[in-house]
């Protein structure tokens, strides 16, 4: 069972929200042969970003992309979790998913999302599309041995120049290992 409680508030242009959830997992029996066991994780953190926008007023048809003004956001953004140590570890259960694996991470997160956007005319009505979004972060964990240092750089990109066709694309790259460990 997952919980969260948070409250947006926006003051000038800057949207920030507090949060604080729980996970609670009933186990029928954990490693030790307990039974009844129920495993509880609370998570404190916030969420902190902005939003820069322009539009470029623009009309073309140029290799079919159907272009009727383009808008760039840009959204930079950090996320703030700390969880205290669970009230069963994760060595005292079965594993049987990434729910049980659920530790202690006292973690900042930087993300930057890239849009391109434009109005698209659908029939009768006109709605806005994404053409491109780029979603860059990184994360810096305070209670480990990478203490210091940005971790898991990851990027997410999405074009979707045309209504009937789009890609999609995802990569992520581990600074201890230094090496590319997704890319697809």
């Amino acid at each position: 069972l997952f919980s969260e409680l948070s409250f947006a508030k926006g003051i000038s242009g800057i949207q920030f929200v507090p949060r604080i959830s729980t996970h609670q997992t009933y186990y029928g029996k954990n490693s030790n042969g307990e039974t009844n066991a129920v495993r509880g994780l609370m998570t404190a953190g916030f969420d902190l970003s902005t939003r820069f926008r322009r539009f470029y007023p623009m009309k073309t048809q140029f290799w079919g992309l159907e272009l009727s003004g383009l808008r760039h956001i840009l959204e930079p953004g950090l996320k703030y979790r700390y969880p205290p140590d669970p009230t069963l570890l994760s060595s005292h259960l079965p594993a049987f998913d990434a729910i049980d694996a659920l530790t202690e991470r006292n973690r900042l997160t930087f993300i930057l999302d890239n849009k391109f956007q434009t109005r698209r005319d659908f029939g009768e009505s006109s709605s806005v599309v994404d053409l491109v979004d780029l979603v860059l972060e990184s994360n810096y964990d305070f209670k480990t041995e990478t203490e210091g240092k940005l971790i898991d750089l990851k990027g997410t990109l999405e074009l979707r120049p045309s209504p009937f066709w789009g890609l999609i694309g995802d990569a992520k790259y581990d600074t201890e290992r230094d090496e590319v460990t997704v890319a697809n």
